[in-house]
């Protein structure tokens, strides 16, 4: 009985309550945290530096195995985490955030950044086409030809007949306040030390061309803003396997490919093979015939063709200008004329090669139907300037500037060869030489939208004669 009194005293219960809840407690805390297993770590807490550890991949990969859940929280921390600011500065190392190396892989960021140089390094490898090699390997492989000197005989006489063309007293006195709107924008230009390519090639379009084409309104258009050509129409090295064994049969398997480095459903505005690829024209300005200067018939027939495969737009999007005549490549003051000359080579040579194709597309489509009635009397028009039997092959021409200095080129073809001469150079910030530049211009602009028009006119009127005859009209509706 005492002992049973004594057990339920005041003090005593106080103390046994005290001492159960100690143990319950050190229970509970047992229970929650158990213990670190000595092997987590494989080194001693005594022997830990505070020197700092450098975040690498080296050092994460000398964790255990049973961290390694939680190095790679850190590794996919660090591999988000890299700087996404501009270039600059470079930064101190201790401060710089590192990030995985070796076989970790690289973030989303990262590799669009690195495919991103990969493709700038991999344009850069071919030749700037305002390049002396580009010229000196691209062109010549294509037999595209810049002149040092004069054009031929035959050929500068036929741009001096194109030259004397007379002009009525109305457009010679429009040319004139052409001349003197365009010399007032050079001195502009050249006292406000404006030297960019696009000041200088705005004052050409809106103060030289745009008057200009609206000296024969209806007859042409122009367009301007670099609109890529057709790849077709450029001219591209010879078959390797043509040159190098000429006397041989063509071999199935030859053993350098031939034919465009792109497919003709592509569309790209360069080439980036030394031995096919010059680069796709695409001429600052434009000239050439508009569809509004032909008659209805002409127009729809014009329409017809391009659907038969019959070109005379040479953009890779249809523009409605037809078959052009005169190109222009503008450049900066610091951009260079070699440049400009290179472009132009090609835009011209791109031109003849349109102009050829359309003649021989018409007479090759009546071909095999003449041969069957009267040989001999297909599509011909004899054309008294021209050296050839094809009257659209004449010549074709561009304008190249650098700033104040402007150069006119012919271009035309010597066999398979395509040639660019030039005819005149001038600075139309002096009054005089505008003058000069304006007048000859404006007689290249009246050339073409009169005596190449109407060689137009009389190949399409010769083709719709051809179409009654052998009544083929359905073919092309």
């Amino acid at each position: 009985m005492k002992r049973a009194l004594e057990s339920c005293a005041p003090g005593s219960k106080r103390q046994k309550t005290s001492a159960d809840a100690g143990d319950a407690g050190d229970a509970a805390r047992r229970t929650s945290s158990p213990r670190r297993p000595r092997d987590a770590l494989s080194t001693p807490p005594s022997s830990f530096s505070a020197s700092p550890v450098h975040l690498t991949h080296e050092t994460l990969s000398t964790v255990p195995p049973r961290a390694q859940s939680c190095v790679q929280s850190i590794t996919e921390w660090a591999a988000v985490c890299e700087p996404t600011e501009p270039a600059g500065d470079p930064v101190p190392l201790d401060n710089a955030i590192p990030t995985p190396t070796g076989d970790m892989p690289p973030s989303n960021a990262a590799m669009a950044r690195r495919q991103n140089k990969e493709g700038t390094r991999a344009r850069s490898r071919s030749p700037d086409k305002g390049g002396l090699s580009y010229r000196n390997t691209i062109m010549k492989e294509a037999r595209v030809v810049v002149e040092a000197g004069e054009a031929p005989p035959h050929i500068s006489a036929r741009v001096q007949r194109i030259l004397a063309m007379e002009l009525d007293d109305d457009r010679k006195d429009r040319v004139e306040g052409i001349a003197r709107s365009y010399t007032a924008r050079c001195t502009q230009l050249l006292r406000e030390n404006q030297s960019g390519e696009a000041l200088w090639r705005a004052a050409l379009s809106e103060h030289l061309v745009e008057p200009l084409s609206k000296l024969w309104p209806g007859s042409l258009t122009s367009n301007a803003g670099e609109k890529p050509w057709r790849k077709d129409l450029v001219p591209s090295s010879p078959d390797p396997n043509e040159f190098l064994w000429p006397d041989t049969a063509p071999n199935p398997n030859p053993l350098f490919p031939s034919g465009p480095v792109f497919s003709s459903d592509s569309v790209s505005t360069t080439s980036t093979s030394l031995l096919f690829g010059m680069t796709i024209p695409k001429p600052d300005m434009t000239l050439g015939l508009a569809d509004s200067g032909f008659s209805t018939s002409y127009s729809w027939l014009l329409r017809q063709m391009e659907m038969k495969g019959i070109t005379s737009d040479p953009h890779q999007l249809p523009m409605s200008l037809r078959l052009p005549f005169l190109v222009m490549e503008a450049k900066g003051i610091t951009s260079g004329l070699f440049g400009a000359q290179n472009q132009a080579a090609g835009a011209g040579a791109s031109a003849l090669t349109l102009l050829d194709r359309f003649h021989t597309s018409v007479s090759a489509y009546f071909a095999p139907r003449e041969s069957a009635t009267s040989p001999g009397s297909g599509i011909h028009v004899q054309d008294a300037e021209a050296d050839t039997d094809n009257p659209l092959s004449t010549l074709v021409f561009s304008l190249t500037t650098e700033g104040p200095v402007h150069e006119l080129w012919v271009h035309y073809r010597r066999g398979d060869e395509f040639h660019m001469a030039c005819v005149d150079i001038w600075r139309p910030a002096l009054s005089s030489h505008a003058s000069s530049m304006l007048g000859v211009l404006a007689r290249v602009v009246a050339w073409g939208a009169t005596t190449f028009q109407k060689r137009v006119e009389v190949l399409l009127g010769q083709m719709v004669e051809q179409m009654g005859k052998h009544g083929v009209l359905a073919e092309f509706t």
